[in-house]
């Protein structure tokens, strides 16, 4: 299932990052590899959380402002301001461990605030607000990945690489 917690302990941390292009143009390339570098940067100094949301808040670009990613232009560097929303392990553990006595699986968790502030124009209910989030309708969320970090026997690899 995906869960819309409301919780008092979610932690949101804004930051800001600064890559040096060398007046080479802005592409995806660099844009992805500023972000990795902020996830890795939180992830080390905040080990007792886990990253609910990753935003971009806005773009400096050649002492411009920008709301969206911009295309093909040229600068010497690049800066992001970012907002992470982040939970605790702990609190994400039992709450996985509690659903789990029911077979339920958790797949996502989405914060309440982050959708009513997101939303905050729009009637809708949460539900349908939270399937627009899940779908991707705010373009300057970062969907995160997690790495596949089970081993794999024999046989699951052997059938993985026929299937």
């Amino acid at each position: 299932i995906n869960l819309i917690l409301r919780h008092k302990k979610f932690l949101n941390i804004d930051i800001s990052i600064k890559k040096d292009n060398f007046g080479r143009k802005i592409n995806k390339k660099i844009l992805n590899y500023s972000l990795a570098d902020a996830n890795r940067q939180i992830k080390e100094n905040y080990s007792d959380y886990e990253i609910i949301h990753l935003l971009i808040d806005k773009y400096f670009i050649n002492d411009c402002t920008y709301y969206n990613f911009p295309n093909d232009i040229s600068s010497d560097y690049l800066i992001i301001d970012l907002k992470f929303i982040c939970l605790s392990s702990n609190i994400i553990k039992n709450l996985e461990k509690i659903f789990k006595n029911y077979q339920i699986k958790i797949s996502k968790i989405i914060s309440v605030k982050y959708l009513e502030d997101y939303f905050k124009d729009n009637k809708s209910d949460i539900f349908s607000n939270c399937q627009k989030i899940l779908d991707g309708t705010n373009q300057n969320e970062v969907q995160l990945i997690s790495k596949n970090q089970k081993k794999m026997g024999f046989f699951e690899r052997f059938f993985l690489l026929f299937s």
